[in-house]
């Protein structure tokens, strides 16, 4: 008798204890999931990815291989070629990892909510202008610089460029096109100082086989052309890039100028319409406002104001009953900005100035004396933005 007692106690205590386990555990997950974290596994094959074993998952978008691959040891995620931090933003439990929404999100590029214990991730579709409020307003021109141990080169325009601004915080670009010998789109700043360096173009396949540099020119240091078809797949892998494109159309023939904007319009449409969301022409003159218009119906677009003579005054009646148009850029030492009174003029009929193109610190507080609210940068990055932001608030 007192060994059945003694065998029925035992099961009692041990069901007891894995009643407690059980609660605990969904407790446990109900904690994580009111604070923020997720499970990885449900929330990633919620995000339309694939376990493929090991922390990684993959994925296609219009063409594109998508692999992300979370290294918690090591405390980084890669998503093809670009990093994420994942320093305190995962918790580690006895069913697995649980990862912070926020971070989830931006791996991903997803909405991601939770509604009923079910996890729900969809397309991000960003509004026009959205861009000017949800990054901070700092852009990488030309691709931003390669930041190396002993160098820093900027004007690039190159696949690395990119990658390294992308992985600082940047999700604005400035990128510079010129048309190949064979009508093709090269990222690249003038065809004097790259490619064959005699200011002829080279032909697409020919831009490819190069490596491109940098200014200064480095010894050694060379960088990964690309036209734009491989700028559009990197937008495809990160649906957070925007693109605004400097095409030198000044320089060139309306024609030429219209193939530019042909070829990214037919370019984005053979992967994905959306594309063309993220993508921010500029216009040089009134003129190339409705010559790129005829082409597509791009629904942001900033008026740069470096090729114009255009006044003060002029610039804001222009844009004024542009809708797509939030933002005019011009040189931080333009006398229409710095003298004229720009700023208050957009602001009166709600536009914005942004300023190029900035290298050192205290040319953030410089331009912000006449009213600037975004800016073209070098080696500046948004962490930086960020630093000056919170002092001049305070």
């Amino acid at each position: 008798m007192k060994k059945r007692l003694v065998f029925i106690t035992l099961i009692l205590f041990i069901l007891a204890a894995a009643v407690t386990v059980f609660a605990t555990s969904i407790v446990t997950e109900r904690t994580f999931e009111s604070n923020g974290y997720l499970p990885l596994d449900e929330v990633m094959k919620a995000a339309g990815y694939s376990n493929s074993g090991n922390g990684t998952f993959e994925t296609e978008y219009c063409g594109a291989e998508i692999k992300v691959h979370f290294d918690f040891e090591n405390n980084v995620c890669t998503k093809n070629l670009y990093s994420f931090d994942l320093e305190g933003t995962y918790i580690l439990c006895w069913s697995g990892y649980y990862i912070d929404v926020q971070t989830v999100s931006a791996v991903t590029n997803k909405n991601i909510t939770v509604k009923n214990g079910s996890i729900t991730a969809s397309d991000i579709d960003y509004s026009p202008h959205q861009w000017t409020t949800e990054f901070e307003p700092i852009v990488a021109h030309s691709g931003g610089d390669v930041r190396g141990g002993q160098y820093t080169d900027y004007y690039t325009n190159s696949l690395e460029a990119i990658v390294q601004n992308y992985d600082l915080g940047f999700r604005l670009f400035e990128l510079d096109f010129y048309l190949t010998s064979d009508d093709g789109l090269a990222l690249v700043h003038d065809w004097t100082q790259y490619g064959n360096n005699d200011g002829l173009p080279p032909s697409s396949e020919q831009w490819k086989e190069m490596q491109t540099h940098g200014i200064p020119k480095t010894e050694g240091q060379y960088y990964t052309t690309m036209l734009i078809g491989d700028l559009l797949d990197q937008m495809l892998v990160n649906r957070d890039m925007f693109v605004i494109t400097d095409t030198k159309s000044f320089e060139i023939s309306i024609e030429d100028t219209k193939k530019q904007f042909e070829i990214i319009r037919d370019e984005a449409l053979k992967r994905d319409p959306e594309l063309l969301k993220r993508i921010i022409p500029q216009i040089y003159d009134e003129q190339m406002y409705e010559l790129i218009m005829d082409i597509y119906d791009f629904p942001d677009v900033i008026y740069t104001l470096y090729a114009t003579g255009s006044t003060a005054d002029r610039v804001a009646e222009f844009v004024s009953d542009k809708d797509n148009i939030k933002v005019v850029t011009v040189n931080k030492e333009d006398a229409r900005f710095t003298d004229d009174g720009l700023a208050e003029k957009l602001r009166a009929v709600d536009r914005l100035v942004y300023v190029h193109s900035l290298k050192y610190y205290d040319e953030f507080a410089d331009c912000a004396k006449y009213g600037s609210y975004g800016y073209y940068a070098h080696h500046l990055t948004p962490a930086d933005y960020n630093v000056y932001k919170t002092y001049a608030d305070n």
